[in-house]
């Protein structure tokens, strides 16, 4: 059976590669799941994980680039 490209939520289109996005306050635009689905997602590995904002702080982010990476949108290298 062939691989389906998941569906891109129009905000993702707009998204910069450069643009930092805090976990909560972007994940349910830029994958549609609130709090503890965006935790589940993420543990079984279907979201990319977040990375700490600064060293010992607490909030959790994502970049753009992996956003759009996750959904095939970040351009590739020739």
């Amino acid at each position: 059976m062939a691989k389906r490209a998941p569906i891109v939520p129009v905000a993702v289109r707009g998204l910069s590669p450069h643009e930092v996005v805090r976990k909560y306050a972007g994940g349910k635009k830029y994958f549609g799941y609130e709090k503890t689905a965006l935790n589940e997602k993420i543990k079984l590995g279907l979201i990319p994980p977040t990375a700490p904002a600064s060293p010992g702080g607490r909030a959790q982010i994502w970049t753009g680039a992996q956003i759009l990476a996750h959904y095939g949108l970040l351009p590739t290298r020739k």
